[in-house]
């Protein structure tokens, strides 16, 4: 059975003053289907880099990405953003909520976008956010949201298009230990749920012990956390 997600050699360079700067240097992941990977290091080492290659928001410089053992490469930029909308969800540190919008709305959007049935897609906005105990918050807006409550809703948001794999960019870096380990808990709960497959990036190696597997990112390369 194909790893659903995986990357070979894989490469990401900046141009700099002072020559080529190597984030990336051949970073090799496969991961199985319903896995739960952390990747673990210190802050500016690549890990949001490399998240944003695996999720489709960045493109490697070199090296080969796999989904379900299909060879992605040489995609249109149209055909990127469907697969991405698709296939991944996204949950970063930020809960980039749009501010002038409720809660439901926040979710609602994504679902518009990628033409869901709007009757349907209410009805699983309103299971989300039921699932992750914040139905009662579904018409505040993020200003009336607490921190934990604004993350909980980001993570239903990620979840409206039935996503396969769960991007999850150092999701409990701004909450304190408490709504963190609530956080990692719940995107357990939707992992088992949904039969997703989750990568995630933190620096804390207590919450990155949710994961079936971490991995530590240093100097370019990944290897066993151990």
């Amino acid at each position: 059975m194909p790893y659903i997600l995986e990357c070979k050699n894989l490469w990401k360079w900046y141009p700099s003053p002072e020559g080529r700067l190597e984030v990336l240097r051949g970073v090799d992941l496969s991961i199985s289907r319903g896995e739960f990977v952390a990747i673990v290091g210190a802050s500016g080492v690549g890990k949001s880099t490399l998240l944003h290659i695996l999720g489709l928001i960045d493109t490697q410089s070199d090296g080969e990405m796999y989904f379900d053992g299909n060879l992605f490469d040489n995609i249109n930029a149209n055909d990127t953003a469907f697969m991405r909308a698709q296939m991944v969800g996204f949950v970063f540190q930020f809960h980039h909520l749009l501010p002038e919008f409720t809660a439901l709305e926040n979710l609602l959007i994504p679902a518009m976008i990628a033409h869901k049935n709007g009757t349907k897609a209410k009805e699983h906005a309103l299971n989300l956010l039921s699932e992750l105990g914040v139905a009662e918050r579904k018409n505040h807006f993020p200003a009336q949201l607490s921190g934990g409550e604004q993350q909980r809703i980001a993570l239903a948001r990620a979840l409206i298009n039935n996503p396969e794999i769960l991007i999850a960019d150092e999701p409990t870096g701004n909450l304190d230990s408490d709504n963190a380990h609530k956080f990692m808990q719940l995107a357990t709960k939707m992992r088992e749920k949904f039969e997703l497959t989750i990568v995630l990036a933190t620096h804390n190696i207590e919450l990155a012990q949710y994961a079936d597997r971490v991995l530590r990112l240093k100097n370019g390369k990944l290897m066993p956390e151990e």
